[in-house]
């Protein structure tokens, strides 16, 4: 859900920025799916449904360094719950 969450703050980051309002940028379905598949590279946030090549021109580095900056953060919350059930 953290991912989806940081994925929707983007979008409306780069909708004021467009001042355009956010489902232009990318629907809630489409950042749902890209929470749920965490793509890596442009080639897997391709395959998700409402990314085409205009919109990961023009958006997809952005949101790929978010996921992959999310992924990281869930990685050490995850190290350091089990750290700290190790140290019990």
């Amino acid at each position: 859900m953290e991912l989806f969450k940081a994925l929707r703050a983007l979008r409306k980051e780069i909708a004021a920025e467009e001042k355009v309002p956010p489902y232009m940028v990318f629907s809630d379905k489409t950042l749902a799916l890209m929470s749920a598949a965490k793509p890596e590279n442009s080639s897997e946030i391709l395959t998700i449904s409402g990314v085409g090549e205009y919109m990961l021109d023009k958006y997809g580095a952005r949101f790929l360094e978010v996921i992959a900056w999310r992924i990281k953060v869930m990685d050490l919350e995850i190290a350091r719950e089990r750290f700290e059930r190790y140290m019990k």
